[in-house]
């Protein structure tokens, strides 16, 4: 007998069966996280889709950590080569007007002049390496058209990656209203960090602004014990805030590893010295003293140095920091850079600012 087969005729439809369980259950116990004691702090690995979180997450006020989000959408807009300038920014009499307030109310800038030039990537390198909140406003401006348009396209790109506990009424982060939590921060840092140009600016140790020469990145902790970037944050409501990146290599590959943490609480600064008592002209009455400079406008000292260690301990759970558990130093303060006026740093120390 014979048997007739086609030899052109279709091959059947091949059906995969995958032989591995979704998940794996490994043998002991999960590591303890440093959790810090007061705020929020967060840790997530985004390629295994793993995070963890110290607690119930109520939205609070993220200071600078704002930017991250401001840059993400700017780059989605208008996306940038590594290493290229992109396009031409002119500064306009409305930046400058919102740099001259943001100077007035004690906030992080960098001076800008009308009719000024800048890149898109001396901007970004500014927002986020130097937390310009005048800047922040000026590319939500070029990006959109007001202030407002950009903020609507922040909460879009929020929800987009799973923050929906963020809510955004500014671009730099400077109102208490602009809120999140520590997870949300690592949703928006992992989308940030999957952009090739965000990665290579927030991982700048040093930046070159115009007229300003050579600026140290204000999170001094990029480029030091693995540390890639990636952005800080302090108001005196918002307290310090904090995410880090590192990428170590796990079975030849890199890993992302993302750690934060919000409202670490600063201590109020030590009162100033009230003036000598002084009496009175012709008076035997009781001598009298006056106090000028409200508790609130009284610098405070490295804030962020009360972030950092805390965002740097969940990242490696041992707890163990560069050179014997010291942070490592950078310029007169490790992390007091974001607070020093950029316009008087370009001639000397000034005060200290407390909006970061």
């Amino acid at each position: 007998a014979f048997a007739v087969v086609r030899i052109n005729s279709p091959l059947p439809v091949p059906h995969l069966q995958v032989q591995l369980a979704d998940s794996q259950a490994i043998p002991g116990s999960p590591p303890a996280l440093p959790w810090p004691s007061q705020g929020q702090g967060a840790v997530s690995v985004p390629l295994l889709g793993v995070a963890e979180q110290s607690g119930p997450e109520p939205p609070v006020p993220i200071a600078s950590l704002t930017k991250m989000t401001t840059a993400v959408v700017v780059l989605s807009d208008h996306p940038l080569v590594v290493g290229q300038p992109g396009p031409a920014i002119t500064i306009t009499t409305d930046d400058v007007a919102h740099y001259d307030a943001d100077l007035k109310a004690d906030e992080s800038t960098l001076p800008i002049r009308v009719g000024e030039t800048l890149t898109e990537q001396q901007m970004l390198e500014g927002l986020l390496t130097q937390s310009a909140n005048d800047l922040a406003y000026s590319l939500a401006v070029w990006d959109a058209g007001s202030e407002a348009a950009f903020v609507t396209k922040m909460n879009t790109l929020a929800r987009s990656v799973g923050a929906t506990s963020s809510h955004y009424v500014d671009a730099s982060g400077y109102e208490p209203a602009t809120v999140s939590t520590a997870s949300d921060c690592l949703r928006i840092a992992a989308a940030g960090m999957a952009i090739p140009a965000f990665k290579a600016i927030v991982g700048m140790a040093t930046i070159a602004f115009p007229g300003m020469g050579t600026l140290r990145n204000i999170v001094t902790e990029v480029g030091v014990d693995g540390i890639i970037g990636v952005k800080s944050g302090y108001t005196s409501v918002a307290g310090g805030c904090m995410v880090l990146a590192s990428e170590p290599v796990v079975g030849g590959h890199k890993v992302l590893v993302l750690s934060a943490v919000l409202g670490q609480q600063v201590p109020l600064p030590i009162p100033l010295a009230p003036p000598k008592p002084t009496r009175r002209a012709r008076s035997s009455g009781p001598t009298t003293t006056t106090t000028t400079v409200p508790l609130n406008d009284r610098p405070i000292a490295n804030p962020l140095q009360y972030a950092g260690p805390a965002s740097l301990r969940l990242r490696r759970p041992s707890g163990r920091m560069a050179r014997g558990g010291q942070r490592p130093r950078g310029g007169p303060q490790a992390g007091s850079g974001e607070q020093l006026s950029r316009r008087r740093r370009a001639v000397g120390p000034g005060p200290v600012h407390r909006r970061i």
